[in-house]
């Protein structure tokens, strides 16, 4: 019984795992560390978490891959909508803007100002 205990845990663990399910589980990671609530998808805390993690997976494709032009704009887009959500945090309540920024590992010059990529 025990060895197959083992044996499962090997199965579902993370070092098994391809690089959607290690990005999906990140994300659920950044729900629950950021969300106010199991079902909070919508507010701006959560989605910048999601956007960071996506961002920050299309980093290292890119990386990998410099040729590829339709994830380079993808992601372009994605620092934008990161940025924009952001900056509406930073208006409606500046406390939870420097605990997001904190948490999140980000500089304000990659939010506020001209943000270039």
């Amino acid at each position: 019984e025990e060895r197959q205990a083992e044996q499962v845990r090997r199965i579902v663990g993370m070092s098994t795992a391809n690089a959607k399910q290690v990005q999906r589980w990140n994300i659920q990671k950044a729900l629950s560390m950021f969300g106010r609530s199991e079902a909070d998808t919508g507010s701006p805390e959560v989605q910048a978490a999601v956007w960071t993690v996506r961002i920050r997976n299309l980093e290292t494709h890119l990386a990998a891959n410099r040729k590829d032009v339709h994830n380079r704009r993808a992601y372009r887009h994605l620092v934008h909508k990161r940025a924009g959500i952001l900056r509406y945090l930073k208006r409606q309540n500046l406390e939870r803007y420097h605990r997001c920024l904190q948490a999140l590992e980000l500089r304000p010059e990659q939010v506020e100002g001209e943000v270039v990529v």
